[in-house]
């Protein structure tokens, strides 16, 4: 789970801000839904508002800025403008999570340079109660300071890994886990282990223009529950087909000159990818005049083809491509894995969640998600500009948050922080601008003026 993010000199980020999921004592509605640690209590949920270019966006790339640092020392040469653009080139950004993995929590972060991507420092500690127990800390001279670790990872590191990873500029996180395979099998490196799978496979970073998550359709199940979902929110859809064809269908679906660049393509991906998509169970997909194909790869680098289809009658009288659904059923096709994901320990951020959507979608996808994750310690973190959400009704105090712009820069901060009745009506008080984080729109041009007092 997410508890906190810190972040400085990144995008929109100026001085530090802080945003936290941890829930308010003073705000007793919804506790039931809240995920319960120790003594303190976590939100599962959390929109965030604000005006256009306040920073909302910014917010969730800076933490997808952190998660590629994490993932991949290469991912860095694609931020070296992303640090605050009325700040030296050379000052660096900071970037700190506070997490729960397997009921134990990390405060985790580094600073960078991110024009150079030089690593100033970095630092792990297990946070117990009010204690902090440093597990490493590297400073700006790669020197490797130890704590809570055991002696088999501290031996280990001094003794195989200290070398090479001082004359690298690597996170000791990435360096350990992904330059080092051997790592994992040292006694006690699983706190390290841990908190890097949760930047690679716990956080997950959902924007308008990412790919639509096609493993959905590669299990029946979930086609079954996606048509489920799909009809429950008045999409028009009734049943989903992926149906196998082979190369002569496909080839009929095509002309010869694309259907030879797609052999070739496929040729491409099987000698290179197969393991990749038979390892992930994701499949190849192509799009290809309107219709879908979904290409999966066996451990033998055999492949299978199968041809997507929505039907919008049981009988199935008339096929439909999802080329041809409306873009608020694509879009939420590409957010249902949020909906249908059965198991804990997934954290959701979506950019713009109301994207194509209806608000009385956008309002039953966040209680959805809510209702279905009383029990687990998963989280939604939305940004959005959807006042129709914006309900206490749906949302604690605590799980609004905005973004504002001051000067260039983004402020960030709760509703919480405001005095409000339980049953306030908080969006009126939101557009008159007691909360800032609104549009202060300009008069651009006053028609009846130009017109020498007359209205065209």
């Amino acid at each position: 789970m997410l508890v906190k993010f810190l972040v400085s000199n990144v995008l929109s980020f100026n001085e530090l801000q802080e945003f936290s999921m941890y829930a308010n004592k003073k705000i007793p509605q919804m506790a039931e839904r809240n995920f319960h640690f120790n003594d303190k209590q976590i939100l599962k949920l959390s929109a965030i508002f604000g005006a256009n270019a306040s920073g909302k966006t910014n917010f969730i790339k800076s933490l997808s800025l952190m998660k590629s640092c994490v993932a991949s020392k290469e991912a860095r040469s694609a931020y070296t403008d992303w640090y605050y653009a009325f700040s030296e080139s050379d000052k660096p950004s900071y970037l700190e999570v506070g997490i729960i993995v397997n009921n134990k929590m990390y405060g985790y972060g580094f600073e960078i340079v991110l024009s150079s991507g030089k690593i100033v420092n970095e630092w792990l500690y297990e946070i117990i109660d009010k204690e902090e127990k440093m597990i490493y800390e590297i400073n700006k001279d790669r020197e490797i300071s130890y704590g809570e670790l055991s002696k088999s990872v501290e031996e280990k590191i001094k003794g195989s890994y200290e070398s090479d990873f001082k004359q690298s500029n690597d996170l000791l996180m990435t360096f350990l886990n992904k330059e080092k395979p051997s790592f994992i099998d040292v006694e006690g490196s699983k706190v390290i282990t841990d908190v890097y799978k949760w930047f690679t496979d716990t956080l997950n970073i959902i924007t308008p223009n990412d790919n639509i998550a096609w493993n959905l359709f590669s299990d029946q199940e979930n086609v079954s529950k996606l048509e489920t979902l799909l009809n429950d929110f008045d999409t028009g859809i009734k049943k989903i087909k992926c149906s196998d064809i082979d190369e002569n269908q496909l080839k009929e679906e095509t002309n010869n000159e694309i259907f030879t660049k797609l052999k070739t393509k496929l040729e491409t991906v099987k000698n290179k990818h197969w393991k990749y998509y038979c390892d992930s169970g994701k499949p190849f997909t192509l799009v290809i005049s309107k219709k879908v194909f979904l290409i999966g790869f066996n451990e033998n680098k055999e492949y299978s083809i199968k041809q997507l289809t929505f039907y919008h009658d049981e009988n199935e009288t008339k096929p439909f491509s999802y080329i041809h659904e409306s873009d608020g059923t694509r879009r939420l096709i590409q957010l249902a894995s949020i909906l249908l994901y059965e198991k804990n320990d997934k954290v959701f951020l979506v950019d713009e969640l109301e994207r194509c959507f209806h608000p009385h979608l956008t309002y039953e996808f966040v209680k959805t998600f809510a209702n279905k994750n009383r029990k687990t310690n998963n989280q939604l973190i939305i940004s959005t500009h959807e006042q129709y959400i914006m309900n206490q009704d749906l949302f604690r105090r605590d799980e609004i948050w905005f973004c504002n712009k001051i000067e260039n820069a983004t402020e960030l901060y709760s509703l919480s922080q405001f005095n409000i009745r339980n049953d306030k009506i908080i969006t009126n008080d939101y557009n008159i601008g007691r909360y800032g984080a609104i549009p202060y729109i300009k008069r651009l041009v006053d028609y009846y003026d130009t017109c020498g007092g007359k209205l065209k």
